[in-house]
């Protein structure tokens, strides 16, 4: 019966030490999904802004909110898994999203002109950038 109980405790104790050895693998797991994500977002974004322009004779919209939600219609694109803002409506996507916009741009400027980034939120080294060609590329600290 002893013997069984230290078995029991020895299996327990190479699981729980299997598991936190573990954890920094499922860490890079979530992080880097988090980073795919932002960057999957802001493509979505560029591509409805070029839609937008399509639409409008070559301006771009005055907001990102502008968007939504003829060219996005899920308003967690505007939301990087790695930030702690939340959209739940329209109004909030400009001030709540996770990106920034720089408006007052057409679609026949330098195709190589930023016109969307993301925010800076805690532990971030860098940050994403979106150009008007529809390039996103991280800009910071090599991950």
């Amino acid at each position: 019966m002893l013997k069984t109980k230290v078995v029991v405790v020895l299996i327990m104790g190479i699981a729980f030490i299997a598991i936190l050895a573990s954890l920094p693998s499922i860490i890079r797991i979530k992080e880097e999904h988090s980073r795919r994500t932002c960057t999957s977002n802001l493509k979505e974004i560029g591509l409805s802004l070029h839609m937008y322009s399509m639409d409008n004779n070559g301006q771009l919209p005055p907001n990102l909110g502008a968007l939504y939600p003829r060219y996005i219609e899920d308003l967690r694109i505007f939301v990087c898994p790695m930030s702690s803002e939340t959209v739940s409506e329209a109004t909030e996507i400009d001030d709540k999203g996770s990106y920034v916009y720089i408006p007052g741009y057409t679609s026949k400027d330098d195709p190589d002109t930023l016109i969307v980034y993301e925010k800076s939120h805690p532990g971030s080294e860098g940050r994403y950038e979106l150009y008007l060609n529809g390039h996103v590329t991280w800009k910071g600290k090599t991950k």
